[in-house]
């Protein structure tokens, strides 16, 4: 059980990692809403937690504050978490299978 656990939050967190730096190359290569849904843990917090405008009504400029960054660093442990729960049950269901 112990080693199941190991195996699968090793595994959230090279899914985590891996998809959030497959989100940033997708957002580079111009694809916004598949980088947004690769990082979904990211897209979720920061959600809760909207810019600021600094610019004007007609041109608005929209700046994060450190909440925002805040918000980031947590979406790495959040999905990794999620990812883990996903591989824990994946190898728990390999394990019952003869």
């Amino acid at each position: 059980m112990c080693k199941q656990v190991c195996i699968a939050l090793l595994v959230g967190l090279a899914a985590a990692f891996a998809l959030l730096g497959l989100s940033v190359y997708t957002d580079e290569l111009g694809f916004g809403l598949l980088a947004k849904l690769l990082a979904w843990p990211n897209t979720f917090l920061q959600t809760l937690v909207p810019p600021h405008n600094i610019g004007t009504s007609e041109q608005p400029f929209l700046e994060g504050s450190p909440l925002n960054d805040l918000a980031f660093l947590a979406s790495v442990p959040l999905g990794a978490l999620v990812y883990a729960f996903i591989a824990f049950v994946a190898l728990r269901r390999m394990k019952r299978v003869p």
